[in-house]
């Protein structure tokens, strides 16, 4: 089986326009990758004709002690967005600090998912998530959850869910309060599934010794709690019960509040998602957040 190097290597665009965008590949290996070319192709969708291209990733020289990057120009981009999960297919051949040599691929999503002011934007166009809290949950819930249109909060979800996820199109709050370990082999991770929309965790995020530029990271609150400011936080999540409101501070919070209402189980997700929506309702016109969850 090939070695998985999601967990070393760092990827991420910036000056995305509608004509082209800078895709990056770092290497974060601390030594264990001594270089490393590849190439990327596509895009390939599931639910839309495409036509691939390919774009070269020239060798990039790696250094153990400063993180060196391989940059490429991808023209006409298409990004990846819930409606259509357009993905890439990277291919890189690595040289190792062992001498051997590796070949390694995994899928990517172009990025554009933003966050301005109080409000959150896929591809340009403001989005509120509206989503379940999944227990246990297996990848059979993922189809359902693209067709009813619902993110999921998921506890720790390992890579095949979440590539299964990126796949489908179905937006990922990846719960990881808690957790124990290292954290950012596990951020590294994320910043290779474009699914993952945002990370929970606790303050341990600032004992990371690196924190990938694509990753989003939600900070959970509790009514009761007074308003922290949390810099280090993308987002502001707050946990509700069930008649519980949202704090008077969520109206006016400069960064965007996503509300998670815990109490009525749903038997089927295409309920859970209308559920959001009376949530929503409920909380109106106090509150206008960035996303509702069940």
């Amino acid at each position: 089986m090939a070695e998985s190097f999601s967990e070393q290597l760092d990827v991420f665009t910036h000056r995305a326009t509608e004509s082209d965008v800078l895709v990056e590949v770092c290497d974060m290996s601390r030594g264990r990758v001594r270089a490393f070319r590849g190439q990327l192709r596509g895009p390939y969708c599931q639910r839309a004709k495409t036509l691939p291209a390919s774009f070269p990733i020239g060798r990039c020289q790696c250094d153990e002690k400063v993180s060196q990057c391989a940059t490429l120009l991808v023209t006409e981009p298409c990004y990846w967005t819930p409606e259509l999960p357009m993905l890439y297919d990277v291919e890189l051949e690595l040289e190792l600090a062992d001498g051997t040599t590796a070949a390694w691929r995994h899928t990517l999503g172009l990025r554009r998912w933003e966050i301005d002011g109080r409000r959150l934007f896929w591809e340009r166009r403001r989005i509120v998530l509206r989503g379940i809290v999944a227990e246990d949950c297996t990848s059979e819930i993922l189809p359902a959850a693209a067709e009813a249109e619902v993110a999921l909060v998921v506890r720790d979800p390992d890579e095949s869910f979440m590539q299964r996820a990126s796949d489908l199109g179905v937006p990922l709050m990846a719960d990881l309060r808690g957790y124990s370990g290292d954290l950012t082999p596990k951020l590294l991770s994320y910043a290779w599934q474009p699914s993952v929309a945002l990370v929970l965790v606790d303050d341990r995020v600032a004992s990371a010794h690196y924190k990938p530029h694509a990753v989003k990271i939600g900070c959970v609150f509790s009514p009761a709690c007074g308003f922290a400011a949390a810099d280090w936080a993308d987002v502001i999540v707050i946990e509700l019960h069930e008649t519980e409101r949202p704090p008077a501070w969520a109206a006016t919070c400069a960064k965007p509040v996503i509300a998670i209402r815990r109490g009525e189980a749903y038997a089927e997700l295409a309920e859970a998602r209308r559920g959001c929506d009376r949530l929503q309702a409920v909380l109106a016109p106090q509150f206008d957040l960035a996303g509702y969850f069940v």
